[in-house]
């Protein structure tokens, strides 16, 4: 069977949220955090999808054209069906970091392709566009994303517009288009998904792209086409997973400053397991002593029987240094 898709996530657990959307649709799928050798890739070569995990959402766009050039030529090289620039679900973003313009022009390039298709809605995920607006859900609401309790204060790429037209004007001289009927004749054509129906009118129009196509947006790409190949019966559209046996320890690791994850990690160190707070700021400097120190640190912890979680802010509070 012809390679169905191939995608390079822009930061990793983007990526990991394309496996899982394809993986429990019956699709094989494999994850690379770099580009494989020849040994590497042969080992996974029947299956159906593969990813390359990047880091392009925290990078500029002379990054970018450094980098992603070498990234999308080996995709393209795998033949798949559809070649997918995948960007988080909320779409935060900016001219001068993480610039989702600047790596659809790259992508049309090298793909030949005058349209790039996009989507962004994912209702799986709470994520929906109406109108060429992006909406989130967050805690049984329901918000504008430049109304979005924590995305339109993101400390790195607030997102203070909605229409993702506007948005995208502001990272690339591509125009970005509503593609509800026609595909424009060339630039961004952006498909609106709010729920069910949409969603799989979506994923039909994709599967009738001319192969290879070059697509950008979230995961709501994956959930498009998986849910329009449910229905024709190209995917099985369920997978059968194994339940993981209980563990005594485990190690958890957070680079997240998100004000869930925060909540999540007071939740777990309130029942049980043990603290280990790194400064981001030496992590980024590859400070070695203090690598060496939250190594020991976790592995003190192993050690007597706990599970140590390693993290580098709460919320929005970095971790300081310590002597």
């Amino acid at each position: 069977m012809k390679r169905l898709l191939s995608y390079y996530g822009d930061d990793f657990t983007g990526s990991t949220d394309v496996m899982e959307s394809l993986s429990v649709h019956g699709v094989e799928t494999v994850l690379f955090t770099r580009l494989p050798s020849t040994d590497e890739f042969a080992r996974f070569a029947s299956f159906q999808a593969f990813g390359l995990a990047g880091t392009s959402r925290s990078q500029t766009p002379e990054w970018m054209d450094e980098h992603l050039p070498q990234a999308f030529d080996w995709l393209k090289s795998l033949d798949a069906r559809f070649c997918h620039y995948k960007v988080c679900s909320t779409f935060d973003s900016s001219p001068n970091i993480g610039n989702i313009g600047r790596a659809i022009e790259i992508g049309a390039r090298i793909f030949a392709q005058k349209t790039v298709p996009l989507i962004a809605g994912a209702p799986q995920l709470k994520r929906y566009t109406f109108a060429g607006n992006l909406f989130a859900g967050y805690q049984g609401e329901t918000y504008r994303i430049d109304r979005h309790p924590v995305m339109s204060r993101h400390p790195v790429t607030p997102m203070s517009e909605a229409d993702l037209r506007l948005h995208l004007a502001r990272q690339t001289t591509l125009d970005t288009c509503l593609a509800n009927g026609d595909w424009p004749a060339e630039g961004i054509g952006l498909i609106d998904v709010f729920d069910a129906e949409t969603q799989l009118r979506a994923g039909q129009r994709l599967l009738k792209l001319p192969a290879p196509a070059f697509l950008a947006g979230s995961s709501g790409i994956e959930y498009a086409l998986m849910k329009a190949m449910t229905q024709s019966g190209d995917v099985p559209g369920r997978a059968e997973f194994a339940p993981l046996d209980r563990v005594a320890q485990t190690v958890v690791v957070s680079g997240s400053v998100s004000p869930t994850t925060e909540r999540q990690i007071r939740f777990a160190l309130s029942h049980g397991f043990e603290a280990v707070p790194v400064s981001p700021l030496d992590l980024a400097r590859s400070d070695a002593s203090s690598i060496s120190r939250a190594i020991e640190e976790a592995g003190a912890a192993l050690n007597r029987g706990a599970s140590p979680l390693v993290y580098t802010a709460l919320g929005g509070q970095p971790m300081k240094v310590r002597g």
